[in-house]
């Protein structure tokens, strides 16, 4: 029962951050003041959905900033590191 707790709050978690990228993403140009929070979720957040709604909210900024940040990351991720065989997709 506890660990069925933790998974659904889990999920809850993914969710909220899945949204919040997404949320910046929706507003383009205005969420430039999170550039920050989103080139650290590119490389510390272990969803891969919250990571491409991140790269998706920095490609809608449209700034310089923004762009090499999505570049950057892109270029050290032609082997996504969170493929596994027991996540392979």
């Amino acid at each position: 029962n506890l660990d069925q707790n933790l998974d659904q709050n889990n999920k809850k978690v993914d969710h909220a951050r899945f949204t919040a990228a997404l949320s910046l993403a929706k507003i383009g140009a205005m969420a430039a003041a999170a550039i920050p929070t989103l080139k650290n979720t590119l490389y510390f957040d272990s969803n891969r959905y919250v990571i491409a709604n991140a790269l998706l909210a920095l490609e809608r900024v449209e700034t310089r900033d923004a762009w090499s940040i999505v570049l950057d990351y892109l270029k050290l991720s032609r082997w996504c590191p969170k493929t596994s065989p027991s996540s392979p997709y």
